[in-house]
């Protein structure tokens, strides 16, 4: 806590609440920039149409339809000689994709995305290659629609990423603490956008307000702040691990001048 206000009769503090909104906004956006990538990018329906009417050669273009638009490229790598499976390994995951094969030697991939599904991508070679292998048939279509799959990764990215902003808004606590000589009170109050608790103690209770040193599991010194009532009940100054001691030596400095305790 930090002090905001400070009169001969009143101190008042609070807590800072940007650090902890800051922190869960860096967590939430690359899951929202994520999932609204893959809503807008990847959500897509592939066709791909090849037509040799006019010959033995197959002409072929790809459609790709996505939220916005359909985009359709013409493949004009030369004849379309055939397709395979091409693999790698993601994170000991091995994944699966479509290869188009030209007769220049190059080639270009059926969709963008690849696949963990080894008999789908099987499966599309087979249609393809029974196209190719088949001279009497003078069309080809196919089409691998990734709308279910992308707009499920997709939403739960982005809910992911909604939650994260939205939370720290409604859920983190903001704290403040409000020392009245006219009162005689002391005020403690949690608030957040969904609920506020006071806790109320007489102020002629207080006995002392000090610093304490603590250590966490591996050793390390962190200190904590509190005002020490003569019930023996302490009123925290701090609501999480402090690591610089002459920060909050100097705000319970400043509480032991204004209620004139001693040091």
């Amino acid at each position: 806590m930090r002090i905001v206000q400070q009169t001969p009769t009143q101190l008042k503090l609070r807590s800072p609440w940007l650090a902890p909104v800051i922190g869960w906004v860096l967590f939430s956006l690359p899951f929202l920039l994520t999932g609204l990538f893959v809503l807008l990018m990847l959500t897509t329906v592939t066709t791909l149409q090849c037509d040799r009417s006019k010959g033995t050669v197959a002409q072929c273009q790809l459609a790709v339809q996505r939220l916005w638009e359909t985009e359709a490229t013409r493949l004009a790598n030369g004849p379309l000689q055939g397709a395979e499976v091409a693999t790698k390994i993601s994170h000991r995951t091995e994944l699966y994709q479509v290869v188009l094969q030209f007769a220049d030697q190059t080639q270009h991939s059926f969709v963008d995305v690849w696949s963990s599904d080894p008999r789908a991508a099987k499966s599309t070679v087979e249609q393809i290659m029974a196209f190719l292998n088949n001279p009497q048939q003078p069309t080809f279509s196919i089409t691998q629609d990734e709308r279910q799959r992308a707009s499920l990764t997709g939403g739960i990215l982005t809910g992911v990423g909604f939650l994260g902003l939205a939370l720290p808004l409604l859920l983190v606590p903001i704290y403040s603490l409000s020392l009245d000589k006219q009162t005689g009170e002391i005020v403690s109050a949690r608030r957040t956008a969904l609920a506020e608790r006071n806790t109320i103690w007489p102020l002629h209770q207080v006995q002392a307000a000090e610093v304490v040193e603590q250590q966490d599991g591996d050793g390390t010194a962190y200190y904590q702040a509190h005002i020490q009532l003569v019930t023996g009940e302490t009123i925290p100054l701090l609501h999480q691990r402090g690591y610089r001691r002459e920060v909050l030596e100097q705000l319970v400095s400043q509480i032991r001048g204004f209620l004139a305790l001693p040091a």
